[in-house]
């Protein structure tokens, strides 16, 4: 749902660093969002990035792999980042983000170098969240943050206003696709509307997280 409402929907390039199921996940996801024809991945772990492309070959993407973790993300559209937590692991500059361009930060920036505040728009999965998240030294950026979840499906905060807005979302690996969560219940929303369909978004954010400690 970040994406719809931050993204540009003309969005046809889309670009992952880290090739894992994380990635496979959004990529699926975002397929179903927007126009994408196109996808390129880095991955450290070459066999990794390969087994990617395969997977976006089956959904009807044509993908291919990059040397560099900055050529997934200039001039991409939608851009993925889920590498997971390693010590001095942060190594994109934001730099690199093309004006118009939406950043899901699936791995909690832990990968973003300072300057996460230069982003035109900031949206994270839930302002208390966040600010339990920081303090437990989980999260790297403080804030401030323009949104989160709640107030963009309800329409509180405003979409992307300009095509060269950079706009980016932080939220925690472990809740798997929060974006997906809202695109696979379009329906849903459709029929309850966006205040209901927030309440089932909550409560399957709730059902992952516990699932994800019991495992």
């Amino acid at each position: 749902m970040a994406g719809r409402r931050l993204a540009r929907c003309d969005s046809p390039l889309a670009g992952f660093v880290a090739a894992g199921v994380q990635a496979r996940f959004n990529l699926r996801t975002l397929i179903k969002l927007f126009p994408i024809e196109q996808a390129v991945v880095y991955d450290v772990d070459d066999n990794a990035a390969m087994a990617f492309v395969a997977y976006a070959a089956q959904l009807g993407i044509e993908a291919r792999v990059v040397s560099q973790s900055r050529s997934a993300v200039a001039g991409t559209d939608i851009i993925v980042t889920s590498a997971p937590s390693i010590p001095g692991g942060a190594f994109l500059d934001l730099d690199w983000v093309s004006p118009g361009a939406f950043v899901s930060m699936v791995d909690l920036a832990r990968s973003w170098l300072s300057g996460i505040e230069k982003f035109d728009r900031i949206a994270t999965d839930g302002h208390e969240q966040t600010k339990s998240q920081f303090a437990e030294g989980r999260l790297v950026f403080r804030g401030s943050y323009d949104s989160d979840l709640g107030q963009l499906i309800a329409g509180n905060r405003p979409s992307c206003i300009s095509d060269s807005e950079r706009t980016a979302i932080i939220h925690p690996g472990h809740v798997v696709g929060t974006l997906a969560l809202a695109a696979l219940s379009m329906n849903g929303l459709e029929r309850a509307g966006e205040v209901c369909y927030y309440q089932w978004i909550k409560q399957r954010l709730t059902k992952s997280r516990l699932q994800s400690i019991g495992s």
